[in-house]
């Protein structure tokens, strides 16, 4: 086999070992996969050939398949990994801007509630007096008015 092409058919074959744990009846169906894929290598003259037979066959969907069933294993992060993360972390999400976004909705909260403890206090004092019904039929009718303004003018509106 090529050794470019070796290579190709070795990062493959690499993954399954590296970053993933391979459970014991999931053994014999990589072990196909890696007989397969050797003999795909060995069949291949040259990288571009191998990578177009690869993609074409159903080694492709196999291989996917495969990853898909396996259990990434946990990988210990360098310190400068560990550094870069936190970076990154800092960089997303302030402090300030936390404390914000919960001010902000503790703001929304308390007028929401507000104004529907003003609506209702409203509606309490006008049932008592016996003016709700009538404050509904007026605000129902000026509603209507308004939605037949609005009807007419588009009557006679230019098109």
């Amino acid at each position: 086999m090529n050794e470019a092409v070796k290579t190709c058919v070795d990062a493959r074959l690499n993954v399954f070992t590296q970053y993933y744990e391979v459970p014991s009846e999931l053994q014999t169906e990589v072990a196909d996969f890696t007989q397969r894929i050797t003999a795909l290598g060995e069949a291949c003259a040259t990288v571009q050939e191998f990578e177009e037979r690869f993609a074409q066959s159903d080694l492709n969907g196999s291989y996917v398949a495969l990853l898909g069933r396996l259990t990434p294993k946990a990988a210990e992060m360098t310190a400068e990994q560990k550094a870069a993360a936190k970076e990154t972390y800092r960089s997303m999400v302030s402090k300030e801007e936390i404390a914000d976004d919960i001010a902000d909705d503790i703001r929304d909260s308390v007028k929401l509630r507000a104004e529907s403890d003003f609506a209702s206090a409203g509606r309490k004092i006008l049932s008592e007096v016996g003016l709700l019904d009538d404050v509904t039929r007026v605000s129902n009718a000026v509603d209507d008015a308004g939605r037949f303004g609005k009807f007419l003018g588009g009557l006679f509106r230019k098109k």
